[in-house]
């Protein structure tokens, strides 16, 4: 890993304190791509967006909980998305005493028997010469640079979008980085097939909300039904015409951001 390009400490502050909230970025390696989100909180409440670079899952965890040290006293609150939200179960699992609230946005599924057609569920929805550049790239993905990390994420958010908002670049903001992935994804999926995500839920001692785009390739019942049958304080926000992304959707954004404020505040 190349040390010049992490960061030298695992967030960015938005605003001044206290900050209420700490915003978890997905990938493993997509630092930044939460920052539209943690800038449009800040016009309310200071906001720290993780910057996640270790390369191990307990590292990640350790990077998150410091993000919780810089956050106000007490309690705040944790959003994660997509890889974001199973690193924020297990931080506020270890961490009880920093969470009030977990927001796991665009979740992926707890059984690796539940994500077996999201991939398929993209393609389908590509243009044609899209799903060809798409099926070309994925052989080669584990050994792939910045440049087709980049190209294929731009390819799959096109998958993954229901109605996006005009003119908005998903990975404008996101500095992707294939050896975090690399090094980290194959210990998170190690961690879902061996329970341990599954364990993190029932350490919880917090309120949960999964938010969740009706578009979203992720399956959003096989989530809920896990989360309803373990989180005792639970509940599920399902945004209509919406994709993995609530942030960039014409139709959900405004929702989305009245939700996650609302649970800050309260």
């Amino acid at each position: 890993m190349d040390a010049r390009r992490i960061p030298l400490k695992p967030y960015r502050l938005y605003r001044e304190a206290p900050f209420r909230s700490v915003l978890v970025h997905g990938g493993p390696g997509a630092l930044g791509e939460l920052a539209p989100v943690a800038k449009t909180l800040s016009e309310n409440t200071g906001t720290i967006e993780a910057q996640i670079a270790a390369d191990s899952v307990e590292g990640q965890i350790n990077e998150v909980s410091a993000c919780l040290d810089r956050a106000e006293d007490g309690k705040t609150l944790l959003f994660g998305h997509s890889w974001g939200a199973w690193l924020s179960i297990l931080s506020a699992a270890k961490h009880p005493e920093k969470v009030h609230t977990l927001v796991l946005c665009g979740c992926p599924p707890f059984r690796k028997e539940d994500a077996r057609d999201i991939m398929e569920t993209r393609l389908s929805r590509l243009k044609p010469s899209d799903r060809k550049r798409l099926e070309n790239l994925l052989p080669g993905f584990e050994k792939a640079g910045k440049a087709e990390f980049n190209e294929l994420a731009k390819i799959l958010a096109k998958a993954d979008t229901a109605d996006g908002l005009p003119g908005f670049d998903t990975n404008a903001d996101t500095d992707f980085r294939p050896d975090i992935y690399r090094a980290v994804w194959p210990q998170a999926e190690a961690f879902r097939r061996e329970g341990k995500l599954l364990d993190a839920l029932d350490a919880l001692d917090c309120r949960v909300i999964l938010i969740h785009g009706d578009f979203d390739p992720h399956p959003f019942e096989a989530t809920d039904d896990i989360l309803r049958s373990r989180i005792r304080d639970y509940r599920a926000v399902l945004l209509l015409d919406c994709g993995h992304r609530p942030w960039v959707e014409r139709a959900a954004r405004e929702k989305f951001f009245r939700v996650l404020r609302g649970l800050i505040t309260n």
